[in-house]
């Protein structure tokens, strides 16, 4: 089991990453933050209330229907 985090510990880790990146950085109303860290590629973080807990997904790619056909 992971480690949990409260809300206030998530903004306030988000203004730290801001502050070391020179960015003001801070979730919307849904606690959802996206960053693009270089060409394309994003870093989307999402606190989940109901287990304190704080997601950290990347789309790493985009699977063409083309391409599953073949």
């Amino acid at each position: 089991m992971g480690m949990i985090m409260s809300l206030q510990s998530y903004e306030v880790f988000l203004a730290r990453l801001g502050d070391s990146l020179n960015l003001s950085l801070k979730a919307d109303d849904s606690a959802f933050l996206a960053i693009e860290l270089n060409d394309g590629l994003t870093a989307n973080l999402q606190y989940v209330t109901e287990t304190d807990s704080v997601y950290i997904f990347f789309e790493l790619a985009e699977i063409k229907p083309q391409v599953l056909s073949t």
